[in-house]
């Protein structure tokens, strides 16, 4: 059996263009991502999808909810698809969380704020998600939209791309799939799916990172967001 599984990452929050950090602080759309939000409802089907799941925070459910328009009340909400938690730190300026992980050596990324996640974490999260909400009870030819958040997102690919054909991964898709997801960007996998032996046989990559449906100016406006997961912030 196949499965498309299609994520979706958040609009634009006023918190974005101050760089400061969200996490799993229940921050809100701006108008900017609204109007992202609105511009992929343009070109986007909300038909047809067996299962709707979104983070619970606030901003991954209202561009949730601008995609599906009618259809919001089948939105399933899971703390499992919140951001990465930054503990402390959230709230903070990220150049604050650029200095602490300098001082102790680490990357951005690596850093663990105190009371925050790992990637580590973040990783076994995304895993038990697929596992336990998708994968356990999928069937044949399921059409699943997730809505989240980038470092989550970025995760999920990381996982998902260990089955894919290596020889199918081209220079330019290695390069992408390292990218924070920027702003309201699609990226849809099928996967194949054996019930049978309860695991993945294979994974098709139909769209990554996908910003098509903004403006060029909006579109170049996503891609500079200062990134708190990135492997290099600001």
């Amino acid at each position: 059996m196949h499965v498309k599984s299609i994520n979706h990452c958040t609009g634009e929050t006023n918190e974005n263009n101050q760089a400061i950090i969200q996490g799993q602080k229940n921050t809100k759309l701006n108008e900017t991502g609204r109007k992202q939000a609105q511009l992929l409802a343009k070109n986007f089907d909300s038909n047809g999808f067996t299962r709707i799941y979104s983070s619970d925070l606030s901003r991954a459910y209202d561009t949730c909810s601008i995609l599906l328009s009618d259809h919001c009340k089948s939105i399933i909400t899971d703390p499992l698809l919140r951001e990465r938690s930054f503990g402390e730190m959230e709230g903070c300026q990220l150049k604050d969380l650029v200095s602490k992980a300098r001082e102790a050596g680490l990357s951005t990324p690596e850093y663990i704020a105190k009371g925050g996640e790992s990637l580590a974490d973040v990783h076994k999260r995304v895993i038990r998600f697929l596992q336990e909400k998708i994968l356990v009870s999928v069937n044949p030819d399921e059409r699943i939209l997730i809505v989240s958040h980038g470092g989550v997102i970025r995760q999920m690919i990381e996982f998902l791309v260990q089955f894919m054909p290596k020889n199918l991964n081209s220079l330019e898709f290695e390069r992408k799939k390292s990218l924070i997801p920027p702003n309201t960007s699609v990226t849809e996998f099928k996967i194949f799916y054996c019930p049978i032996k309860h695991q993945i046989e294979s994974i098709e990559c139909i769209r990554l990172h996908e910003i098509g449906h903004l403006d060029k100016k909006t579109q170049q406006h996503a891609l500079n967001q200062p990134q708190v997961n990135a492997k290099v912030a600001m």
